[in-house]
């Protein structure tokens, strides 16, 4: 999807999806895509000509990271879609490198599935999330998708700092152990508070009971992996949709504060 094309046939945002394939499917039906049950399968173009756009985090936690991937691979493949990069993705891309990355039991569930399957289909994924950008600027500027959210000033940006921000929200400005952006967390909301440009910049990163819209920024990250759910935002009618989780995939960790590493529970 080229990032400056119009969309006036509408795009459909997606929130994180972490590994919940089942609710995806069911969300996907419900936009009115016609999607095969064979996830690795092409796609057909939606009937309207809308397109999907996936704020990131298609990995960890849910049970089902591998069909997710093959869904969103197809899709992307098809031309239906186009994908950030969330912060859990790229903790995924950088192990498939051959980087060491923090060991965590959300990752550890993605890589046992795809143990479960030839070599080449984790050299496929890595090469697929090598080329996720970490934003997305559409419908002539009016339209911004990050991960994490993104004030005006990087919008468009392919500097470093603006990629760190998009996939890791605010950070310290070090590296952690790892050589990842030491985040602060919880995650401040003083970007989306302060945010005073033109842009509507459409997130998730930050799980979230309901959607949650803070002046022109919009999260959709509603825990579907918690037994939340799973939601689109269609744009440019500003409509809200969402599946119900079907059961509660991970198990929500006890809230901490101050600095950390990238890959805990955002």
């Amino acid at each position: 999807m080229d990032s400056g094309a119009s969309v006036t046939a509408g795009v459909d945002v997606i929130g994180d999806v972490h590994g919940c394939a089942d609710e995806l499917q069911e969300l996907l039906a419900r936009l009115g895509y016609a999607v095969p049950a064979d996830a690795s399968r092409a796609v057909e173009p939606h009937h309207a000509g809308r397109r999907l756009i996936f704020v990131g985090d298609l990995v960890n936690r849910g049970p089902y990271s591998v069909r997710v991937l093959e869904r969103v691979m197809a899709l992307c493949a098809s031309g239906v879609a186009a994908s950030v990069l969330g912060n859990h993705d790229d903790q995924l891309r950088s192990y498939l490198s051959g980087r060491p990355v923090a060991p965590t039991l959300e990752l550890d569930l993605t890589l046992r599935e795809l143990a479960t399957l030839p070599a080449t289909f984790s050299d496929r994924v890595q090469s697929f999330l090598d080329t996720l950008p970490g934003h997305l600027v559409l419908d002539d500027a009016r339209l911004v998708v990050a991960h994490a959210g993104l004030p005006a000033e990087y919008h468009g940006s392919t500097c470093r700092e603006a990629w760190e921000f998009a996939v890791y929200g605010p950070s310290t400005g070090r590296l952690d152990g790892y050589g990842f952006p030491e985040r602060i967390k919880p995650t401040p909301l003083t970007w989306a508070t302060d945010y005073t440009g033109n842009a509507l910049v459409v997130h998730g990163h930050q799980a979230i009971e309901a959607p949650r819209w803070i002046g022109r920024t919009l999260n959709i990250d509603t825990n579907c992996s918690r037994g939340g759910a799973l939601t689109a935002f269609r744009y440019p009618e500003r409509e809200l949709i969402s599946v119900q989780a079907v059961a509660t995939h991970w198990v929500q960790r006890p809230p901490s504060h101050g600095v950390e590493s990238t890959h805990h529970e955002y």
